[in-house]
């Protein structure tokens, strides 16, 4: 078992502080200040401001990623086709790709033309900040979701889940016992599904919110004990006012000597 804990990053979509009595677990690790809520800076227009570089949280400190010049290298099934295909060629090219390879391959969009036209989709940050990790000399696992994951695509959303989804805790603590040092994984768009199908605070929204909460401190049970003192970050992009401490990835990883 590696000497340091490492670092793992949880993504949650849509987290909002009306749901944190229904979620004594992620309540637990909020009082811990491991869960952060942040809100995207002014003139933001992206699909996941978390990963756009620079956020403000509710007392509008500056909230940053270390990014990369260029992404090279990209996950099954990216959403920013989303904005430049049309929507059945996307859907088509992403969930076969996601389907018949879990490696990553070559974007749609040339990397280069993302670069001079800075498309503002969180989702093609993602690979900056995992390069940047690595240049640093981080072993590092992630996953990130796939387009059929936005809220259009609901129904193949739940189709790549019942494919992919039960064998990606299995990943994550194998990840972990090959001594991975950072794992970032976007977890859950449960609540935001549900939330714009029925309402934020509509019972079933609410009793996904328990669901996920209940799947979250599962989770956590097994990689802890994998991997005992490992460091946990939530993140969410929707505000939870209760929160109000400040968060740099930067600042968590050298805790663990990264």
């Amino acid at each position: 078992m590696p000497a340091r804990g490492g670092l793992m990053v949880l993504l949650v979509d849509a987290l909002a502080e009306v749901y944190l009595p229904e979620m004594p677990f992620l309540s637990h690790l909020t009082e811990a200040g491991a869960a952060y809520s942040v809100r995207p800076a002014p003139g933001f227009r992206g699909v996941e401001p978390i990963l756009n570089g620079v956020w403000t949280l509710p007392e509008e400190v500056p909230f940053r990623f270390r990014r990369g010049r260029t992404p090279t290298r990209f996950p099954p099934c990216l959403g920013i086709g989303d904005s430049l295909l049309p929507r059945s060629v996307n859907r088509l090219a992403r969930f076969a790709l996601a389907t018949l390879t879990r490696r990553p391959y070559p974007h749609l969009v040339p990397a280069g033309l993302l670069t001079r036209l800075e498309v503002a989709t969180g989702t093609t940050r993602v690979p900056m900040l995992i390069e940047d990790w690595e240049r640093r000399g981080l072993d590092v696992w992630w996953y990130t979701r796939d387009s059929a994951y936005e809220r259009r695509k609901a129904l193949s959303a739940r189709v790549y889940r019942l494919l992919h989804g039960k064998s990606l805790l299995r990943e994550v603590l194998a990840a972990l016992r090959a001594g991975k040092d950072v794992v970032y994984l976007e977890f859950s768009v449960e609540l935001d599904r549900a939330g714009h199908a029925f309402g934020p605070t509509s019972e079933q929204t609410r009793r996904r919110a328990r669901m996920l909460d209940h799947e979250l401190a599962e989770w956590m049970e097994r990689v802890w004990r994998v991997r005992p003192g490992m460091e946990v970050a939530i993140l969410s992009d929707h505000g939870m006012s209760a929160v109000t401490s400040t968060l740099e990835l930067e600042t968590l990883l050298g805790r663990r000597g990264l």
